[in-house]
């Protein structure tokens, strides 16, 4: 249900190109617009991720990262990725004050509120060296909203936190995202 969500919010015409790594991606360089080309190329320069999204125009790219012959692009890898792709640009607006929608502004707003008010919690079990799967989501808005809808163990966990809070539960969490994705929340 996830992928037809994520699929609906991208593009009609979009193409998704799926790379295992570094290496696939330079043999594809003719075959992807220029400017998303060196984009992806001076990203890859820059950081050692398991897995990035680039996006321009109608054409996502997905490059993994090989470790021991294996592509990191599994299925939660591809679920994160696309996740920032259907949320980068209101996330961005949001945080730069762009324009969105009201419904879009509501729904960045509530993911704020939860992202400040667990981030304490977060915080002190990785000070207390405590096993936490939000480590990386707390990075950014950008991390914390594809962490929490794509990795289950994160997401439970931003319940069972939230639940302490007076105010908040996972299903804010889910109303916002669908506020932000421009779809309904009973879906």
């Amino acid at each position: 249900p996830l992928i037809a969500e994520l699929s609906k919010s991208l593009p009609k015409s979009t193409e998704v190109i799926y790379l295992s790594d570094a290496d696939a991606f330079n043999k594809l360089q003719s075959n992807i617009p220029l400017d998303l080309y060196e984009h992806i190329n001076n990203a890859l320069n820059q950081t050692k991720r398991n897995a990035s999204a680039f996006q321009s125009g109608n054409t996502v790219v997905l490059v993994g990262s090989q470790a021991a012959g294996k592509s990191s692009l599994d299925m939660p890898t591809i679920l994160h990725e696309l996740m920032h792709v259907v949320t980068h640009k209101v996330v961005n607006n949001y945080l730069n004050g762009g324009n969105l929608t009201n419904t879009q502004r509501n729904g960045m707003t509530a993911l704020e509120t939860m992202f400040n008010a667990i981030k304490p919690t977060v915080a002190a079990r990785i000070a207390n060296k405590e096993n936490t799967a939000l480590a990386y989501a707390m990075e950014n808005m950008h991390e914390f909203v594809s962490v929490v809808a794509t990795n289950p163990a994160a997401a439970q966990e931003v319940s069972m936190i939230a639940t302490g809070i007076d105010g908040l539960s996972m299903t804010d969490y889910s109303n916002a995202m669908a506020d932000v994705l421009g779809i309904s929340s009973k879906d």
